[in-house]
């Protein structure tokens, strides 16, 4: 049987195939050459969330009556719109009440001042008239002696002398009771509650009750009687009270979060957090639609791990480098890392 030349040269090939596959590559001199194995793409995808850094609780420490609400939970809001109209009138009547009683107590010092006043003036003439009776009662008790004076005209000056003394001691309490004792009791630092100094500390008080009131009222976010938002870009995150609630004191009014503090909060199985270290890129991408890709930049590894699900995590945060309005808060999205060779 004749053998096709064909055939032949067919077999020769696929010898001298196997042959050269069989051998590793050999350089110029001899020397062998291993081909390296091609460096592997290190890839890690964990499930993460939208959140804002940065919220804001609006709260008063008087309590407020709601008339009217702009907004609803989940709408956006600029710096300077109106969120909700307040009343204040328990507040007004609250202030009204604290000046008419300043007013007053200013009224009352003046008074008393003018009455401190007229009683100095008048306990000098007293005095005066004292020092005189009792000098003329010494003068008296010399002439009584010599019988000059009869004892019974002694003991009537002498009764004189006592009622103008009875009458500057008075005179000394008043003063003493608007806060000027007499010489002997100044020692003893005591203010009856009608003094003058009862009185300046009464108005001290008040008019701090009225700045503290005052104060109670002046915050950015409060215009005339309405609710405003200080946040350029945010969106109300709570808004617990309707029209016509009351408001207690300190309870909140209504929660704002900032939009432009938005990260991304990821969960790290504890067998890759080996491979994330701090400045490394990740991608996001948002399971609402996960066409979209957003950068972000790792920038805080937690220092302590969760368990979650029957599952260890350490959580990661990344700082968004790219953000649209389609990203909201509390979105779940997944991340992933990208490990170049």
């Amino acid at each position: 049987m004749k053998h096709s030349p064909v055939i032949f040269l067919l077999l020769l090939l696929i010898l001298l195939t196997v042959t050269g596959c069989g051998r590793e590559d050999t350089a110029a001199g001899g020397e062998i050459k291993i081909n390296p194995e091609p460096p592997t793409v290190r890839r890690i995808e964990v499930f993460g969330r939208v959140k804002a850094t940065v919220r804001h609780n609006l709260s008063l420490d008087f309590p407020v009556r709601v008339v009217e609400v702009f907004v609803r939970e989940g709408q956006k809001v600029t710096a300077g719109g109106s969120l909700l109209a307040l009343d204040f009138t328990d507040y007004h009547n609250r202030l009204q009440n604290l000046n008419h009683q300043l007013a007053l107590a200013h009224l009352e010092l003046q008074l008393a001042e003018k009455e401190v006043a007229l009683l100095k003036n008048k306990l000098a003439v007293e005095i005066e008239k004292y020092r005189q009776f009792q000098a003329e009662l010494e003068t008296n008790k010399v002439l009584a002696q010599k019988g000059a004076l009869s004892l019974r005209e002694l003991e009537e000056f002498q009764r004189f002398t006592e009622e103008q003394e009875l009458i500057v001691n008075e005179l000394c309490l008043s003063l003493a009771a608007l806060g000027y004792p007499p010489e002997e009791y100044r020692d003893q630092n005591f203010y009856p509650v009608g003094s003058i100094q009862a009185k300046e500390e009464k108005i001290n008080l008040l008019a701090a009750e009225l700045r503290a009131l005052e104060g109670k009222i002046q915050y950015g976010f409060i215009r005339d009687n309405l609710v405003i938002s200080e946040v350029a870009a945010g969106a109300v995150y709570e808004l617990p009270y309707g029209v016509g609630d009351i408001i207690l004191a300190n309870e909140r009014i209504i929660s704002l979060v900032d939009l432009d503090s938005l990260i991304i909060e990821a969960d790290v199985a504890e067998e890759f957090i080996k491979e994330i270290n701090l400045g490394d890129p990740a991608t996001v991408h948002p399971l609402a639609d996960y066409s979209r890709e957003y950068p972000a930049v790792v920038t805080e590894i937690a220092k302590i791990a969760l368990r979650r699900q029957a599952e260890t995590i350490i959580p990661v945060r990344l700082r968004l480098e790219e953000v649209d309005d389609f990203l909201l808060p509390n979105f779940n999205v997944d991340v992933i890392f990208v490990q170049e060779p």
